[in-house]
This record gives C-alpha cells, structure tokens and sequence, in this order.
C-alpha cells in the first residue's frame, strides 16, 4: 500500500488482492488482508452501480448495517481522504462509500 498526496487530498493506492473484512460495533470498520484498519464512526453513503444510495447510520438500528455485507471478501481498490475531510472508497465491484466530515471531532 502506498498514499500520495495532490491539490485534492490523500489518495489511498491499493493492491488488487486487498481482501477485506467487516467489523460492526458503534462503527464501522473494514480491514485489509495487509493490516490496514479505516474505522467509520459516523453516517456513510453506500453506492452500489445500479441501485440507489443507502445512508448508512453506524450508530443507528444494527439491522440497516446488512447492505454493507455486500463488501465482504471485495476489494478495496482506492481511496482518498479530501482535503475537506470526507472520505471516499472504491471497491472492486463498482461499490463505494462516501464519509462526509465532522465539525466535532474525526468521521473516519
């Protein structure tokens, strides 16, 4: 894995065979086979090709959390922290997720 950094914010470059896994608590976490952990903290916007957005609470009812299952065993194929705050994940199968930032404290 490696980052770089433009006038838009850190990208996240990623290896093809990043398998990751989910881990609900308050949050959402997604890990990669390599180790790398991006915890989640508040509402996210799920993108799935053909579909509509899901917004995605962490924190809110445990079953509205299912449509992130789809995730399981994708790969994580990019990311970018905006210099703004919000954070953006691209998956293998066209999936994406979309954090916006918190005036109070870090989202992601």
């Amino acid at each position: 894995m490696s980052a770089f950094k433009d006038e838009h914010g850190w990208h996240l470059e990623t290896a093809t065979d990043s398998t990751i896994l989910l881990i609900f608590d308050f949050a959402v976490s997604l890990r990669r086979g390599d180790g790398l952990l991006i915890r989640i903290e508040e509402p996210l916007v799920l993108r799935t090709p053909g579909c509509s957005d899901v917004l995605i609470d962490p924190e809110g009812d445990v079953n509205a959390l299912a449509p992130l299952l789809r995730l399981i065993r994708d790969e994580l194929t990019g990311g970018l922290a905006r210099s703004d705050g919000v954070l953006e994940l691209t998956f293998s199968s066209g999936d994406s997720i979309t954090v916006d930032s918190c005036s109070a404290y870090e989202a992601w």
